[in-house]
């Protein structure tokens, strides 16, 4: 952590080992493949009433739903092509009125669980699975020369985290880059 003890916001200075064949420039990004948290997966999991270790096969691939949830799709974005799966199969007008324009900060500031709690409906696990947005790589600057820091990579991360009417909330990369630890994946 490289924010002063009193400060509200939670800034933490990075170094990541990189494998030698690879070579950037100070300014160019680094993908960050993170995954989300248990607790968002068992939310999403129970509103749904599925289980973790059933088997789904979507697009040829078969994996466990909680794998699925964990690593392979977006919980922490609400994407308007699920708000709208989401009114056609549970016939929900009201959500229509989210999908203008007017109202894209309210599709920023829900994450799946969230909405899923506000308007329930309940969905069958490929369903589900094939309506969520793929994970997608958060991409932060590196702030470090190769030059100076050889194998590695140091980035300048941000922790978003926030409490709302939903309870506290965290960022999909931030908050899995700020749990991890010396020598892990």
């Amino acid at each position: 952590r490289i924010t002063g003890r009193n400060s509200t916001q939670d800034v933490r200075h990075l170094e990541i080992g990189l494998d030698s064949s690879l070579a950037y420039e100070p300014g160019d990004a680094l993908g960050v493949w993170a995954r989300n948290s248990d607790a968002l997966v068992a939310n999403v999991l129970s509103l749904n009433g599925l289980r973790a270790d059933q088997a789904i096969r979507v697009d040829g691939r078969e994996l466990a739903l909680g794998h699925w949830l964990g690593s392979e799709r977006e919980l922490t974005r609400l994407s308007r092509a699920f708000v709208q799966q989401h009114a056609e199969r549970h016939g929900i007008e009201a959500l229509h009125a989210l999908l203008k324009p007017e109202h894209q900060t309210d599709l920023r500031q829900n994450q799946v669980p969230d909405f899923l709690e506000r308007y329930p409906g309940r969905w069958p696990a490929e369903d589900l699975v094939r309506a969520l947005r793929p994970m997608a790589p958060r991409l932060y600057s590196i702030a470090s020369s190769r030059k100076a820091v050889g194998d590695e990579a140091h980035l300048t991360v941000a922790l978003l985290n926030y409490n709302d009417e939903n309870g506290v909330h965290q960022g999909l990369a931030s908050g899995w880059l700020s749990t991890r630890t010396e020598c892990e994946k």
